[in-house]
């Protein structure tokens, strides 16, 4: 597995980008993934503009009762460094980032309006931050993590995005290349020029990204 941290924060706590440099201190990475989607279900009629209002009030009651317990925590002299509220997708198909997409009115991820979606997603997220005033650290972005999120994998059987696809939604999302598998046959220097391309983003927009791809031995590409 390849795995490279670029413009990552002190403290970032989504594994295995986890990073710190202070003893006795936590952050605290937040699955807001769920909450999300539970929203969309319960608002299915409204408006984007509407369903980002109910969705950025229902995450800020969440990061507002995290920050409280976690302020009382490092009372006892354990320091709280923040939250990333990162919507990731969880081995559950049915709690995917992607299916957030469906949603919204997506029909394969990749497809025309993956990237307006993401950069909508993204606002929600900032938005939350800027309304609840809570310390946060990490990405606080959207994670498109391949291999951890079922219907993105089977989206990718569409054939609808493409590594660069993937690369293009970085710029407005979270996380990067995560979780990518590649032909086990590929090289060191396209491994390099793939993290160099992640990282001109990541510098260019001052934003932190992850590089985790998976050279998978014996298959090519879109291989099942």
């Amino acid at each position: 597995m390849g795995l490279t941290l670029l413009n990552i924060n002190n403290n970032t706590p989504f594994f295995p980008f986890s990073t710190s440099d202070e003893n006795d201190s936590f952050s605290i990475a937040l699955e807001t993934t769920e909450k999300v989607v539970e929203v969309i279900e319960q608002r299915v009629d409204d408006n984007y503009s509407l369903l980002k209002d109910r969705i950025v009030a229902g995450l800020t009651d969440d990061v507002l009762l995290v920050e409280k317990v976690s302020n009382n925590i490092s009372k006892n002299n354990i320091i709280y460094q923040g939250q990333d509220i990162s919507l990731s997708p969880y081995q559950d198909e049915d709690i995917s980032v992607v299916n957030i997409l469906n949603l919204l009115g997506l029909a394969n991820f990749g497809s025309n309006g993956t990237q307006f979606l993401t950069a909508f997603l993204t606002s929600i997220l900032k938005d939350v931050l800027a309304s609840s005033n809570v310390k946060s650290v990490g990405f606080n972005g959207v994670m498109y993590s391949l291999l951890e999120d079922k219907i993105m994998c089977k989206s990718n059987e569409t054939e609808n995005f493409t590594i660069d696809s993937i690369m293009l939604y970085s710029t407005v999302c979270g996380c990067g290349l995560d979780m990518v598998p590649v032909p086990g046959d590929i090289s060191e220097e396209e491994i390099g020029s793939m993290i160099l391309d992640v990282a001109a983003t990541s510098i260019k927009l001052n934003k932190p990204l992850g590089f985790r791809i998976l050279p998978i031995i014996g298959k090519r590409e879109r291989e099942s």
